[in-house]
């Protein structure tokens, strides 16, 4: 009758059991070492930095480079404190052939909400700038009738033809905060030099 085999014992070195025996607080600093030195790195990616979305661009000046290449002058209403400009931009005519001056607002309760401004606009280009959202009614702002254009879950748009030009204001802030640069974009054409300065200051407003 075969006689079972006994197993082999392993035989390791003095170093090798060593490193067997090593304490597990050493594998857990090792990896809190590498954590750390990860940690900076991490932090400084993770999360957008705030100035990006706090920028404040100076919008007359930008407006004062783009008003040689329009066909009027480029809005840069005059807003309370606590407004802040994040871009401010002027979009020569594409594949709708509308250029226009266009100007992004973060509002003092840090909502956003946009200008955009054309002499050249069409049915189709005002749709397609207003989300296709349908005319719901108006709102009177200052004595002047702006169109409102809103349709459930997307931003609403408030639009206002006068002196020549078309004027969106277009976001998802309060009434009282479109009011606001409502009433300011108002305050601007209005305003003497801003009528002197027109090729053609026929009011083609439909205001009641």
């Amino acid at each position: 009758m075969n006689e079972p085999r006994e197993t082999p014992t392993p035989v390791i070195t003095e170093q090798q059991a060593k490193r067997v025996n090593a304490p597990i607080g050493g594998m857990i600093i090792s990896v809190l070492v590498c954590a750390l030195a990860f940690l900076p790195i991490w932090l400084l990616n993770a999360f957008p930095k705030e100035e990006t979305y706090q920028r404040d661009i100076n919008v007359q000046a930008q407006a004062d480079r783009v008003a040689p290449v329009a066909q009027f002058n480029p809005l840069s209403p005059d807003l309370p404190d606590g407004w802040t400009s994040n871009f401010a931009r002027w979009t020569t005519g594409g594949a709708d052939g509308v250029a226009h001056w266009k100007v992004g607002y973060v509002t003092a309760d840090q909502e956003f909400l946009s200008l955009t401004q054309t002499a050249e606009a069409n049915p189709t280009w005002l749709a397609q700038q207003t989300e296709e959202a349908p005319p719901v009614g108006k709102r009177k702002i200052d004595g002047h009738s702006w169109q409102i254009r809103h349709q459930p879950e997307i931003e609403r748009s408030l639009v206002l033809q006068w002196k020549g030009t078309t004027v969106i204001v277009k976001g998802t802030a309060s009434d009282q905060e479109f009011d606001v640069l409502a009433s300011a974009v108002t305050d601007e054409l209005s305003s003497p030099a801003e009528s002197s300065s027109k090729p053609n200051t026929q009011a083609t407003s439909q205001d009641n």
